[in-house]
């Protein structure tokens, strides 16, 4: 059965026409913002002008105004009556992208067009004049008076077609803010964010399998039932956490700080509280809210880098430290669940490396040899013949089994870790951001947070990839780069029985890599570094669409399923992506995981706890060489130089 709307909806700027108003801002704040602040301060406008329209409709240079002068403020810079009338006045100037005309006359041939946009009628109207094609009704924001990434604007649209959600498909690429409300009321979408995606594809061309209609929601109520949500799965199914009763600064001197609710700081807190320390944990969000509870639930072991990478660094005899640490590490968290009770689905699976072109299937048989005879008889390798009992995709052209490898729920695994630091005598405290840190002699600290100021006899910086609070030297020696996720909704058993049989952690052997699994209830995630670059609106919709793409390139039954959830966090990479973890300045750190994080945070967050309460410590991480990335001293700005490298290395190899 094909879909055949009665009307295809546009997203004008941006989808259509050229958006200029970065450009047109940097035009008009030249003399005032410094160039290397500029990002930044587009950033910021952005954010701000989304934050001024998701509400009831008002002029929108009164949202621009607002918005500047609100970028302005955190700028430090000067803002002048006339910025937001300038760039208002500059909006009927952007002309169509070239290619749109056409296709919209074409298209308008066989399919009513409608506009639907959030700009103000007098606007709309010049520009939608210069798209060159035959329009049956525009609609703006101003007339539904609410802004149109809400629900208001496209049921006003609606009563006004005279026709049922179903028979609408809307094409924009703004995913985060028009997909929500589309989903949210039946609407189908098509998103695209690149120029050279063709939005004209007449949606008629593709059939439906019997797969991808079991996949799908059962009808138009039930999907609006459902929206997608952009926050990270394990964090939205986990259950609160309560911070320890008390003030944060009461007691006023501790044997040990912990700065960072990860598992890395919980682990170090559950550590030396057990062995009767007094700890306090700070953290300036929630337990596990960043990389500890955004990742894919993979508890594996392997080193990130090569092993003969390693090996050509450190020796043979270091490198089979290091990676048996990973495999120990595994072990380490399995202990602690079981002696601590934490519920979080943990179970020992197997990671699977999928051989996704050809050629990649010879390299994986080299490095079973190596590794089979060295450091891992344990290791299977899976030929071509086989590799469908363990996964049904045409890009499968063998694969390498580790078989220690396992799976777990990580919001859950954080707060029970968390939890059970408390019950040993840890306090911990979220929502308490460092602001400074205060040497006052040894290792001794002043410790200067949101919620109160106490002191520590020592501190262990337990960060990550944070770009808050007073670390520069560390952030000169970790690359914060984005991971980004999607939570399917639960698919049929028959389904992942086939796919997916023996539900195993799955990573992919290119560079830019996707890993994904099933879900204790039956939910695909699928993950990867979609973009080089961090997480921002643009780039979370732009890597949302590649991982969707990439779905359905793999698995083509599953095309049309329903993502449920989106999200992204930060990778804290090193330049060799191997761990660090030491002291420097009276302060200690453990950090640098590079992706394989949960479980040698909690193992290396155990070590640390030892060596903190001055305990013999062993870990082949402690006392690594460190030195500073060369030109990093705050964003990343060599990031899509990266993924370019890595882009065309998977091209050619």
């Amino acid at each position: 059965m094909t879909f055949r709307p009665k009307f295809i909806t546009f997203d004008c700027y941006g989808t259509l026409t050229h958006f200029r108003i970065g450009d047109v801002t940097r035009e008009v704040f030249a003399d005032r913002v410094p160039a290397e602040r500029m990002d930044a301060f587009l950033t910021d406008f952005r954010h701000y002008r989304r934050d001024e329209v998701m509400g009831d409709w008002r002029p929108y240079k009164e949202v621009l105004f607002r918005s500047l002068e609100r970028a302005c403020r955190r700028a430090k810079v000067a803002s002048r009556t006339d910025d937001a009338l300038r760039i208002y006045e500059a909006v009927p100037t952007w002309a169509p992208y070239p290619d749109v005309p056409p296709g919209l006359s074409k298209t308008a041939k066989e399919f009513p067009l409608v506009i639907l946009s959030n700009a103000a009628n007098e606007q709309i109207h010049r520009n939608v004049a210069q798209l060159g094609a035959p329009f049956a009704h525009v609609f703006t924001a101003e007339m539904a008076g609410a802004y149109k990434p809400r629900l208001r604007a496209f049921e006003y649209m609606i009563d006004n077609l005279g026709c049922a959600p179903e028979d609408i498909l809307h094409v924009s690429s703004s995913m985060r803010y028009d997909h929500m409300s589309a989903a949210d009321i039946g609407i189908k979408m098509k998103a695209f964010v690149k120029r050279g995606h063709d939005p004209f594809n007449p949606p008629t061309a593709r059939s439906r399998s019997t797969t991808s209609t079991a996949c799908r929601a059962s009808s138009a109520s039930e999907r609006r039932r459902v929206p997608m949500k952009y926050e990270s799965y394990w964090l939205d199914t986990a259950p609160a956490f309560t911070d320890s009763p008390g003030a944060l600064a009461e007691g006023g001197r501790v044997d040990v700080c912990v700065v960072g609710g990860g598992y890395t700081g919980l682990s170090a807190a559950y550590g030396l509280a057990r062995s009767g320390a007094s700890v306090t944990l700070v953290e300036a969000g929630r337990i596990a809210g960043e990389a500890s509870g955004r990742n894919g639930g993979h508890c594996n072991n392997g080193l990130s880098p090569g092993y003969a990478d390693v090996v050509g660094a450190f020796g043979k005899d270091r490198a089979r430290e290091m990676y048996r640490d990973f495999e120990d590490a595994v072990t380490a968290v399995e202990t602690l669940v079981r002696e601590e009770s934490i519920d979080c689905d943990f179970g020992r699976c197997g990671k699977l490396k999928v051989a996704v072109k050809p050629g990649h299937y010879d390299t994986l048989a080299r490095y079973y040899e190596t590794m089979h005879r060295e450091v891992d008889p344990g290791m299977e390798l899976i030929g071509p013949g086989r590799v469908r009992e363990e996964i049904d995709t045409a890009e499968a052209y063998g694969a390498l089994l580790q078989k220690t490898s396992a799976q777990l729920h990580p919001g859950r695994f954080g707060v029970g870790l968390a939890q059970a630091a408390q019950r040993r005598g840890a306090r911990v405290f979220t929502n308490a951001r460092v602001t400074a840190l205060e040497r006052l002699d040894g290792y001794a600290h002043r410790v200067v947070t949101s919620r109160g100021t106490f002191e520590a006899s020592r501190v262990f910086l337990a960060t990550g990839a944070s770009q808050d609070g007073p670390f520069a030297w560390l952030r000169r020696r970790i690359v914060p780069v984005g991971s980004f996720m999607v939570a399917t909704e639960p698919l049929p058993k028959d389904v992942i029985a086939r796919l997916m049989p023996k539900r195993r952690n799955y990573v992919t052997s290119v560079h830019i890599v996707n890993y994904f699994r099933i879900t204790p209830d039956d939910r695909l995630l699928f993950g990867g570094r979609a973009r080089f670059a961090l997480s921002n609106p643009r780039i979370d919709e732009e890597s949302a669409a590649i991982l969707r793409a990439t779905i359905a390139r793999m698995f083509p039954s599953l095309a049309d399923v329903r993502i449920d959830y989106f999200w992204g966090g930060l990778v804290d990479m090193t330049r060799d992506r191997l761990p660090r973890a030491g002291e420097r300045d009276g302060l200690y750190h453990a950090m640098g995981y590079s992706g394989h994080g949960v479980q040698i945070a909690v193992h290396l967050g155990a070590a640390m706890a030892d060596l903190l309460a001055g305990r013999p410590a062993k870990s082949p991480w402690l006392g690594l060489d460190w030195p500073a990335i060369p030109g990093h001293f705050g964003k990343p700005w060599f990031l899509p130089l990266v993924g370019a490298w890595y882009r065309m290395k998977d091209a050619i190899e």
